[in-house]
């Protein structure tokens, strides 16, 4: 489209909207599994929290993880609100997987996560985030976290629990802490 239109992106619904082609096939990734890419191989590890899916993916050529959503200086564990439900996760269950990764740290120099947010864009986090966001889902666990009660950047949305550690926030459910 951009080529086409010269650089502005309208879209004609005639000639850019098409039918969908048939639904390809997944193929699930779980903890463990090692997607060779040629070249490059990248390790699967699970790591619930931000949702009950949530994985990160280790290269051991660059020695970089990718972390995806499981991670990052602003981190929404929304899956704490939905108890009862095959996508909850707990703040000890989120802690637990946010703890391998960090035990991890010999297998990798470098993490990157899915959003941009307090760097120069590419760049990697700050090697504070994942000991910052273990502290605070620690403090939480222990009871000991200084919580704010802060507006959601989503209209509508109730007000957010929040931790701050250094530069990393997380948000939760106080009814979502505890597995049981």
């Amino acid at each position: 489209i951009a080529e086409r239109e010269k650089g502005d992106y309208p879209y004609d619904l005639s000639v850019d909207v098409g039918e969908w082609g048939p639904e390809p096939t997944l193929y699930p990734l779980v903890d463990g599994d090692v997607i060779d890419l040629g070249n490059r191989k990248l390790t699967v590890y699970d790591c619930p929290g931000h949702t009950a899916g949530s994985i990160t993916f280790l290269d051991e050529n660059t020695r970089t993880l990718f972390l995806g959503d499981a991670c990052n200086c602003n981190l929404g564990l929304f899956c704490t609100r939905m108890r009862g439900t095959p996508n909850f996760v707990s703040i000890e269950k989120a802690l637990f997987y946010l703890k391998r990764l960090y035990d991890m740290r010999d297998q990798y120099d470098q993490y990157y996560n899915g959003h941009y947010d307090f760097r120069a864009l590419g760049e990697p986090l700050g090697a504070d985030a994942l000991p910052d966001a273990i502290t605070a889902l620690e403090q939480i666990v222990a009871g000991t976290a200084n919580i704010e009660l802060k507006p959601s950047a989503f209209p509508g949305a109730p007000k957010q629990h929040i931790v701050t550690i250094g530069r990393t926030s997380i948000s939760f459910d106080p009814a979502g802490i505890r597995e049981e």
